[in-house]
């Protein structure tokens, strides 16, 4: 049935929105984790279009939803899946804050230190005609 096959598919995307937020609890700046976010971007849009793909192959689906067992069921299945993309846009957010952070401070270290150390950086040869 069209119903059972949207509800999975919901839960494809909540599984892999699980996923993500386990990916994005065990970053840190020594890894990039960023292949592995990606893959699951990938796979939760894959989803995504196979809903839309039920959705459109049967319009009358989202009824069927909404009059059955199921509704109350999506809506939770919704929930969570907002509530782990929110803890991972977090997650990522402050990692990222960091990672900028640690930027802003390693160029002031470098200013600290052309400022009281400058470049040795090689000129042109310099010729002196002492012949005048």
């Amino acid at each position: 049935m069209v119903t059972e096959g949207i509800y999975r598919l919901f839960e494809a995307i909540r599984d892999i929105s699980r996923e993500q937020l386990l990916i994005a609890r065990s970053i840190d700046s020594q890894y990039d984790h960023a292949d592995e976010m990606l893959f699951l971007f990938e796979q939760r849009q894959e989803v995504i279009k196979k809903i839309d793909k039920l959705s459109a192959q049967n319009p009358d689906c989202w009824m069927l939803i909404t009059n059955s067992h199921m509704h109350d069921e999506l809506i939770n299945i919704t929930k969570d899946i907002q509530e782990c993309d929110q803890q991972s846009c977090n997650l990522i957010g402050s990692v990222s804050e960091q990672v900028g952070n640690k930027l802003i401070n390693a160029r002031n270290s470098m200013k600290a230190y052309d400022a009281y150390l400058p470049n040795n950086t090689c000129t042109e040869g310099w010729f002196f005609d002492r012949k005048k």
